[in-house]
């Protein structure tokens, strides 16, 4: 690549020496003038003067500013607004992409288009490795995909955020094949094991009561994340609202939260109500959407907590009312009106929507 030059106070243009074109009948030895923009002024630019690139190109938009700078045409923008490309791309990264680009139009969304995404997965550079999974959110997977699937799971080489995506990939598709590897980093210590065992929930159901317990007896705060969330009926209400009361980690108690309000009824909200005035404001915020999605149910148990309460503290229930539906709204209205601290009269009428009066 060619020393980038200025065209305009954001736009840049550089010339580039091509070696090798994956897609297109471009022959190597040509030049190309790419360009972009740097919205940064204070950055460094993302290409300097040597750079071995592999770039998507486009042409360049159709906006006056682009004619103005351009007006002969002869140059491609660099596709994704300026983030199409890689930096010293490896070989293995560049042959998988070929292979995929290689492919008919029309086959990319089939078994063979499936199949060379999940080669990419396996195979290549994060950054393309993490496009091409998720392109295969919205095609059916067959053996060889899943089969790439499964061995960039269990390739500890490969980011952990991309073997964490594949597990999200496997619980939302119910791909099953995969299993065997999930249990595998299920049980293994490691980061990748609460998200492992929340994929297994999603295929399975509830995690059985054995493993339950055994992950509340863990020192790791994730794990009992997770147990809380996927215990299923193996926890009382009683149990866990203990764990919102004890449990030193804000990420349990929230999960507490959340499991309480989703068994509904008197009892399990009353049990969640202590999340509104959590010192952790995740669990505050759980505690409000949680709640407050019970609708008409939560609106006694909220009304009540804003009445007992004054601001600061009443500020959680009243927010919960505020995504209660109709209920939670009559509900904030008696707020408004009745409520003796005049800061929560004024909360209660913003969450309306209303003006606040003038003093």
């Amino acid at each position: 690549m060619s020393a980038p030059a200025r065209v305009d106070l954001h736009g840049r243009v550089a010339e580039l020496a091509l070696e090798r074109s994956l897609h297109g009948d471009l022959a190597p030895g040509e030049r190309l003038r790419i360009a972009w923009e740097e919205l940064g002024s204070d950055a460094p630019g993302r290409f300097r003067e040597g750079d071995r690139i592999l770039v998507a190109l486009e042409p360049l938009p159709d906006l006056s500013l682009w004619r103005q700078r351009f007006p002969e045409g002869g140059a491609l923008a660099v596709a994704g607004r300026g983030a199409g490309f890689l930096r010293e791309p490896d070989a293995a990264s560049v042959n998988l992409l070929a292979a995929y680009l290689a492919l008919p139009p029309g086959a990319r969304g089939g078994d063979a288009g499936a199949q060379a995404l999940a080669g990419l997965v396996a195979g290549a550079e994060p950054g393309l490795a993490t496009g091409a999974l998720a392109g295969l959110a919205s095609l059916e997977l067959g053996p060889p995909a899943t089969e790439a699937l499964a061995r960039a799971l269990a390739d500890e080489t490969r980011p952990l955020a991309l073997r964490r995506g594949i597990l999200a990939l496997a619980a939302e598709r119910r791909l099953g094949a995969l299993r065997p590897g999930i249990e595998r980093l299920a049980r293994a210590p490691g980061p990748l094991a609460p998200d492992a065992l929340e994929a297994l929930a999603r295929l399975d159901g509830p995690l059985p009561a054995a493993r339950v317990r055994e992950l509340l007896a863990s020192s790791d705060p994730a794990l009992r994340t997770v147990a809380v969330r996927q215990a299923g009926a193996t926890l009382g209400v009683g149990e866990l609202a203990e764990r919102l009361r004890s449990d030193p980690d804000a990420g349990v108690r929230a999960a507490a939260v959340g499991a309480l309000a989703a068994r509904g009824g008197e009892e399990a909200l009353e049990a969640a109500s202590p999340g509104f005035f959590d010192p952790e404001p995740v669990v505050r915020r759980e505690a409000i959407t949680k709640i407050g999605a019970r609708g008409a149910e939560a609106v006694p148990l909220c009304l009540r907590l804003a009445f007992e309460r004054r601001s600061p503290e009443a500020g959680a229930p009243v927010a919960a009312l505020a995504v209660a539906g109709p209920a939670g709204r009559d509900a904030l209205a008696e707020l408004a009106t009745r409520h003796s601290d005049p800061k929560l009269r004024e909360l209660a009428r913003l969450a309306l929507g209303k003006p606040l009066p003038e003093h």
